[in-house]
């Protein structure tokens, strides 16, 4: 969680900025605003054994604050279920340009990778990659390309003001075409991301090498109904030297647009030596070698929406599994 002086800092500079114009950015926050709801439920067989469940799977609000036209502010809480419980503030940050220099300040989403899936569960690439951390970025925009570089702040330390800003990432965005987006991305290390940062500090604990730098590139193409999507990410160099552990993760998905509000998705994943988590001298909760999915989702135009997933995973110790999810989803 961010310290209470950042909290301190923002209310400060959010209060005085705002004397005389209160009732004008109350009423351009609320229009602003959305708020995402979904219900999920989720049927699987792990070994034979069959489980289910139903929850609460996300509660995402977020509402943009302008300023003045060249500088805003932006609001974003996230509360999922077993998950997200005790940390609901996702994104705080403001952001602007300077002489054509775009430039973002506070906790955000960085730029290293792309993602877009319409499937209920997250792909593979953003289960190792994602990353969600208090950051300052610079950004510049020519032609068709965006290139956008950054310093984040280490999440490993237990005490908050313990924790330095020296994490870098840098990313490139290409798009030859109005229909075409080409990327590249680079990470310092890829032990800070949200799905790898438990196994970082357990590595740090022993006194072993925890730091290996990322990278990954993405081609996303739509043409009429069909859109299509390829992502590859993984560690440049080994993650843990004591065992030679490479993590890699690919992620390949198409969709069709059957109707206006109804679209058919497949998707396919391969990753090698990923694991959710180090304990014991070993790396354990291997994440599936193979997983190949198909997803039906409906969009209302008021709102709401319905999607079913089927998932059939391969592990590397040649077991399978299966999964069928089904989520409600209402966008206020």
């Amino acid at each position: 969680m961010m310290p209470r002086g950042y909290y301190i800092g923002v209310l400060i500079v959010c209060g005085w900025a705002s004397l005389g114009h209160a009732d004008s950015w109350m009423n351009q926050a609320l229009n602003a605003s959305e708020l995402l709801i979904e219900v999920e439920t989720q049927s699987s067989t792990v070994a034979g054994e069959s489980k289910s469940d139903l929850l609460v799977a996300t509660l995402d609000w977020n509402t943009l604050i302008p300023v003045n036209e060249s500088m805003s502010w932006h609001v974003g809480l996230l509360w999922e279920q077993d998950v997200r419980e005790d940390d609901p503030l996702d994104r705080l940050y403001v952001n602007g340009i300077w002489h054509g220099l775009g430039w973002t300040v506070g906790r955000f989403y960085q730029p290293v990778g792309r993602f877009d899936s319409i499937f209920i569960s997250d792909p593979l690439t953003m289960e190792m990659a994602e990353i969600n951390q208090t950051s300052a970025m610079l950004d510049y925009t020519f032609d068709s390309c965006l290139i956008q570089v950054g310093l984040f702040r280490s999440s490993w330390n237990e005490v908050p003001a313990d924790r330095n800003v020296d994490q870098s990432y840098a990313a490139i965005t290409w798009m030859p075409i109005e229909t075409t987006e080409v990327g590249a991305y680079w990470l310092s290390n890829l032990l800070e991301s949200d799905g790898l940062a438990d196994s970082g500090e357990a590595l740090q604990g022993l006194n072993r090498d925890e730091s290996a730098a990322g990278m990954g590139c993405f081609l996303h193409h739509s043409q009429g109904p069909v859109e299509s999507h390829l992502e590859c990410v993984g560690a440049l160099t080994s993650v843990d030297a004591g065992s030679d552990t490479l993590p890699i993760a690919l992620h390949a998905e198409c969709s069709y647009a059957i109707q206006a509000d109804l679209r058919l998705g497949v998707r396919y994943e391969e990753s090698d030596d990923f694991y959710g988590s180090f304990s014991s001298g070993s790396w354990i909760e291997e994440f599936a070698a193979k997983r190949t999915s198909v997803v039906l989702m409906h969009e209302s135009e008021q709102g709401w929406g319905f999607c079913i997933e089927a998932m059939w995973l391969d592990r590397s110790d040649t077991e399978s599994d299966e999964r069928i999810a089904m989520q409600l989803s209402q966008l206020f």
